[in-house]
C-alpha cells in the first residue's frame, strides 16, 4: 500500500482538560508552529515551567497569563532543523 501524505494548515480551537502531560504538548506543538498560538487551561507545574525556560532558550517568544500561553509566531523550527542536521 502507498500513502501520499499532503501538506496542509490547521486552524481552530481544540478544549481539553488541563493536564502536565498536555501542556508540554501543546506547547511544543505551537512553538513548532508557523503561526502565533494561544494555549489555554495551562497546568503550571514545575516541569512545565522548566519547558517555558527551555522554549525561551530556543529563541521562542511567549507571553504567560493566569490561565493560558500566547505563543508567538517565531523562527524556532529552524533552530531544530539545525539540530537535526547537527545530530544526525
Amino acid at each position: 500500500m502507498k500513502v501520499i501524505i499532503n501538506k496542509s494548515k490547521y486552524s481552530g480551537t481544540i478544549n481539553v482538560p488541563s493536564s502536565k502531560s498536555y501542556s508540554h504538548r501543546y506547547l511544543i506543538a505551537a512553538m513548532l508552529s508557523s503561526n502565533s498560538s494561544v494555549v489555554s487551561n495551562i497546568y503550571y507545574s514545575n516541569d512545565v515551567m522548566a519547558t517555558l525556560n527551555c522554549m525561551s532558550s530556543f529563541g521562542c517568544e511567549y507571553k504567560k497569563d493566569s490561565n493560558s500561553v500566547t505563543v508567538f509566531n517565531n523562527n524556532t523550527i529552524f533552530i531544530f532543523n539545525y539540530l537535526d542536521i547537527l545530530f544526525r
